[in-house]
């Protein structure tokens, strides 16, 4: 039987938005803002500035506070529910 990955830790704490220079020298990046925000903000560091364009990361600290805080129509519960409820459930 196949092995499922292993879910890679993150920081519920960071709240933090950065620009994407600021987290390209974080060994905590990943943990903080997610792969795809720590591999793009290495990338601008090897590219040339002709081809890179400003961005900023937002930490998973207020991702998990839209999923809690925001609803969603659920057909099976017949009312809204957190999209982390709705998601999870």
């Amino acid at each position: 039987m196949p092995r499922l990955p292993s879910i890679p830790r993150w920081d519920p704490e960071t709240q933090d938005i950065r620009d994407l220079d600021e987290i390209a020298s974080d060994p905590e990046a990943v943990a903080r803002y997610g792969a795809k925000a720590a591999n793009l903000a290495l990338l601008r560091s090897v590219l040339p500035k002709e081809h890179v364009v400003d961005g900023f990361a937002i930490p998973f600290y207020w991702f998990q506070r839209f999923m809690e805080e925001n609803e969603i129509f659920d057909p099976e519960e017949g009312k809204n529910v957190s999209f982390e409820k709705y998601i999870l459930d």
